[in-house]
């Protein structure tokens, strides 16, 4: 099930989209979505709730949000105890969740994880990818001798002392 309503534009008059998958719904918001949009957002975000799937909401493409699509948010996760997910919010409404505590009742994923369209189908690849980049920009300063003499191993400018030769016995 695929349905949304208003332009397609990312900028100007904001749009809303619900994808309904087999296991989750995810709303997908563009533009500027504030008080203008609530009967839309409102419609959206009821269909979702009466699924009663987890839900992802995606505003990597909104230019604008007020508060109107915060208190939406809010009401959508108290709604709906399957739990709500927002996906790589933007400044503005990360800012927005953390200010009205909203954040406390939907579980944000940032961009560093959320690179898939599916973040769920994809998960173990991102995994993968991350522990790969983390593993690769390991910081290079733990091969300096001071870092290693700070830690109890010698510096590789020290010349080892030979062992002490003890009397036969």
């Amino acid at each position: 099930m695929n349905w949304s309503e208003g332009s397609a534009r990312s900028e100007g008059p904001g749009s809303v989209e619900v994808r309904a998958e087999a296991d989750r719904s995810r709303i997908v918001l563009r533009g500027e979505v504030d008080a203008s949009m609530n009967a839309q957002v409102a419609r959206a975000f009821m269909a979702v709730a009466q699924r009663g799937r987890p839900a992802d909401i995606d505003t990597r493409g909104t230019t604008f949000v007020d508060s109107t699509l915060i208190a939406a948010i809010a009401h959508l996760a108290r709604k709906l105890p399957a739990g709500v997910t927002v996906v790589d919010p933007t400044d503005q409404v990360r800012f927005l969740l953390q200010i009205s505590e909203v954040e406390q009742l939907v579980t944000i994923l940032d961009a560093k994880i959320a690179v898939a369209e599916d973040v769920p189908d994809h998960a173990a690849d991102l995994v993968d990818d991350l522990t790969s980049r983390a593993v690769a920009e390991l910081p290079e300063v733990l091969e300096l001798p001071e870092v290693l003499e700070s830690r109890g191993a010698p510096s590789s400018d020290v010349t080892p002392v030979p062992p002490v030769p003890t009397a036969p016995a």
